[in-house]
C-alpha cells in the first residue's frame, strides 16, 4: 500500500479507496466539535511520535485516510482549487502512528524497495579477451599459443594441447594462475609449451597497455601478449 505524505506546499493524499482494514479515531475540527472518522489500517512500525499527512475533505464530510493510528488535530487550509475547476477543503491532520513517524517509515521502506529492485538486476558478465603469446623475456614465441582470460578462470592452447584453471585477481593488480588442467597430445613444440605452462605459473602482476598485456613473473620475466579476436 503506498501512503501520501504531506508537503508544505504541495499536499499529497491518500487514497480513500485503498483496501485496507478500518478503524476508528477522534478528529478534532479546530475549535469545532470532534467527530468520528473510519479509518484504513496501514502497515506502519511500532509506536511514537507523531507524523502528518493530507486529509482529503469532500463536501461536509471528511474522506477516509490511513490508520489505527489516531488523528491529533486538523488544521484547515483555504479552500484549493482542483484542476477540474471545482473547489476541495484539505486539511492538514497531525496522526499518530505509534514508533517512529509514517514519514520516516514510507522513506526508509521506499530506499529498501529501490535497493531491492537494485538488487534484483543482473550485472553483465565480462566477456573472456584472448590474448596471443608474443614473446618471453623479450625473446619471440615460435609457436602458436593463446591465453583467454575470465573473470576467475583462464584457458587457452600451447603449440600441442588446450589448457584451462582458476585466476585470481586480488588484491588488484595481482594476477595468479592455479595449475592447469592440459590435453596429453605430444608434438615437436612440447618443450615449448612447457616453457610457457611453467612461466605461467609463476606470475604475479600485470601491465596493460592498448591491445597488449604483459605478465610479469614473481623472478621478472615478462610474458608479452598482444590482443585477438575469437576462440583460442
Amino acid at each position: 500500500m503506498i501512503i501520501g505524505i504531506a508537503k508544505p506546499t504541495i499536499p499529497l493524499i491518500v487514497p480513500a479507496s485503498s483496501p485496507t482494514r478500518m478503524a476508528s479515531a477522534k478528529v478534532a475540527g479546530g475549535s469545532e466539535t470532534s467527530q468520528s472518522i473510519a479509518l484504513p489500517f496501514a502497515n506502519r512500525p511500532h509506536a511514537g511520535r507523531p507524523a502528518s499527512w493530507i486529509i482529503p475533505r469532500r463536501g461536509s464530510n471528511l474522506d477516509q485516510a490511513a490508520s489505527g493510528a489516531s488523528i491529533v488535530a486538523v488544521h484547515e487550509k483555504e479552500c484549493a482549487r482542483h484542476p477540474a475547476g471545482r473547489c476541495e477543503f484539505r486539511p492538514k491532520a497531525t496522526v499518530s502512528a505509534g514508533g517512529r513517524t509514517l514519514m520516516r517509515f514510507i522513506l526508509i521502506l521506499s530506499i529498501l524497495l529501490g535497493l531491492s529492485a537494485c538488487g534484483r538486476r543482473a550485472e553483465p558478465i565480462a566477456p573472456v579477451q584472448y590474448w596471443q603469446l608474443a614473446s618471453i623475456g623479450g625473446v619471440p614465441f615460435a609457436a602458436p599459443a593463446t591465453l583467454g582470460l575470465g573473470i576467475d578462470s583462464y584457458t587457452g592452447r600451447g603449440p600441442c594441447n588446450s589448457f584451462s584453471g582458476a585466476l585470481s585477481r586480488t588484491p588488484f593488480p595481482t594476477l595468479t594462475f592455479s595449475p592447469p588442467e592440459t590435453t596429453r597430445a605430444s608434438c615437436a613444440s612440447l618443450a615449448l609449451e612447457q616453457l610457457y605452462l611453467g612461466h605461467l605459473q609463476q606470475v604475479n602482476s600485470t601491465i596493460v597497455r592498448p591491445n597488449e598485456l604483459v605478465l610479469v613473473t614473481s623472478t621478472g620475466v615478462q610474458l608479452r601478449f598482444v590482443q585477438v579476436a575469437g576462440a583460442p
